[in-house]
């Protein structure tokens, strides 16, 4: 599967959306990005021009992700 040492791009914390999972270091959600690309057709360009805060190469590494892995991707969780 993945290497333990590979970067996790998503983060779920309570204290931030409900602990719904985002990108790192965003309030952004991993379903909303999801959601614009599939069922809106949005290319990742379009994402990231909207979304400035996000790395186009994160997007792509998480959508790459998620294809692979049949709709899983690696998520941090964070309790504090």
């Amino acid at each position: 599967m993945s290497n333990e040492n590979e970067e996790v791009y998503i983060v779920s914390n309570p204290r931030i959306c409900g602990g719904k999972p985002v990108f790192k270091e965003t309030r952004i959600t991993l379903h909303l990005i999801l959601t614009r690309y599939y069922k809106h057709g949005w290319s990742i360009d379009e994402i990231c021009d909207q979304y400035p805060t996000l790395d186009k190469e994160i997007v792509k590494r998480v959508i790459e992700e998620y294809e692979r892995n049949n709709g899983v991707v690696r998520v941090k969780f964070i309790v504090k």
